[in-house]
């Protein structure tokens, strides 16, 4: 019982020197059951209880709007980093769709087509041999596994 009085006697104090500017004086006495009591008004036995004051400077409204500016900055910069990184991926996602696309669409036509050819300085097709067909699939292969996951 007497640690829940002290408890209780601390959170009055706390809330009497939070009043500290109205009310300059508290009072502390131990009654006859050893619990200890605290009160704005003296008491027969009390004795006075030195109260800090709370800090002279609270920051100023200027100082808070400047803080406060600050950090509004700060923030927005940062998201703004944040949102160009993000389009950043982005935009390595889309080339990296975009090449993959193309890597596999070759690779596929390469692997089935019939007779695959190349045009000449002449503007005549010339179809490759086998060897420079197996060149051309396992070039693409490395696209493909280049370009997508």
């Amino acid at each position: 019982m007497k640690q829940g009085s002290a408890i209780a006697g601390m959170l009055i104090l706390a809330v009497l020197a939070g009043s500290a500017a109205v009310r300059a004086e508290v009072y502390r006495w131990v009654d006859e059951n050893g619990e200890v009591h605290f009160s704005d008004r003296p008491r027969s036995g009390a004795n006075t209880v030195r109260v800090p004051k709370a800090p002279a400077s609270a920051p100023s409204d200027a100082g808070r709007a400047e803080r406060q500016r600050r950090l509004l900055e700060a923030w927005q910069a940062e998201r703004l980093r944040k949102q160009e990184a993000e389009r950043r991926a982005e935009d390595q996602a889309r080339l990296r769709r975009r090449n993959c696309a193309i890597a596999r669409d070759n690779l596929r036509q390469y692997r089935n087509a019939g007779g695959v050819y190349r045009l000449n300085e002449n503007g005549e097709r010339v179809f490759m041999d086998d060897a420079e067909r197996g060149r051309l699939i396992a070039q693409w292969e490395g696209e493909v596994a280049r370009w997508c996951d």
